[in-house]
This record gives C-alpha cells, structure tokens and sequence, in this order.
C-alpha cells in the first residue's frame, strides 16, 4: 500500500492510542477473541446524493446520534464531520464487535433511519472497524485532527507503524 489511509489518522488523532491491526499467523485466534471483547472503533466514510442539502444532512445526523446510535446497546460516543471536499465520516465507538454488529444489523432495517440512509450515496460509503488497545477515555472529547500524506515509494510499512504509534506527544 502507498498510502496511509485517512482513516487510520483519524483513529490515531482521535483516540489518542494506537490501533494494531496487525496480525501475525499466530495470533489470528487470540485477536478475532479481541475483536469480540474489547473496544470497537467504526469508521464510516462516505459522500451524500447531490441533490441533499447539506443543512439538511447536518441536521437529520444530529438526530441520528441522538435518537437512535446513542440509544444502542454498547453504545461510547459518536462523533461525525464533513471535510472541505464534502466527504463525510462518522466514528462511532462501541463497547465491543457484537454490539456493533448487532446495531449495524439494526440500522439497515430501521423505517426510522430510512430517509438518513436514502442521503447517503451507497457506492462512496466505506465502513472499517478497528480493535482499540486501550478503553476509550475521552468521552467529553470535542477535537479531530484530521492528516493524510503519501508515504515515499518504497517505505517500509511495518516500521512507519510502529514509528507512527510511539511518536504521538500527548499534551
């Protein structure tokens, strides 16, 4: 890969951990019991139809968080923002995968989410989830920091994370 995806930046902006998703062959059991039990980040990436006022988008997600996602079981915090090219992300922290699952499942069929999802164009829309090493802890938290870059041809990746994860500075 030759990118470093926005993704990971956010989720190393945002919760101020690293995330290791790096899995050796024998580990692969230890970390899908991991993915079960421990803190699950979401990130969901996507645009909104052209013909939806982005006020209106604003809007109804602001209801979304507060009448539904915030409602589930499991449910940490929910955080969403639109960049300068409008492209959305929403970040929603669960306590593990199967809350996060079992809310996703819901959502897909909920009459009460339809006209949020409909905003949505379904072909630009990514979903990651990643295994937080730590709890979250910033709950009250307000900022994002958003980076993305291009790392050098030929970098070497196992190092640039392993680099990438021990220079963060909290302040």
């Amino acid at each position: 890969m030759k990118h470093i995806s926005i993704l990971t930046c956010i989720a190393v902006a945002l919760i101020l951990n690293s995330c290791s998703t790096k899995k050796s062959t024998d580990q692969t059991n230890n970390n899908q019991t991991d993915m079960n039990s421990k803190t699950i980040m979401e990130v969901t990436t996507f645009n909104i139809q052209s013909n939806v006022n982005p006020d209106d988008f604003a809007n109804r997600d602001k209801q979304i968080e507060s009448d539904y996602t915030s409602k589930q079981p499991g449910f940490i915090k929910r955080q969403s923002a639109v960049n300068e090219k409008g492209e959305y992300v929403v970040i929603v922290f669960w306590e593990t995968m199967k809350d996060a699952d079992v809310s996703m499942n819901k959502f897909m069929g909920d009459e009460s989410v339809a006209d949020y999802a409909q905003m949505i164009e379904g072909t630009s829309m990514k979903m990651s989830r990643y295994l937080m090493s730590q709890p979250f802890k910033a709950g009250e938290s307000q900022f994002v920091e958003v980076m993305s870059f291009d790392l050098k041809p030929g970098t070497d990746l196992t190092n640039f994370d392993i680099l990438n994860n021990i220079s963060i500075i909290i302040i």
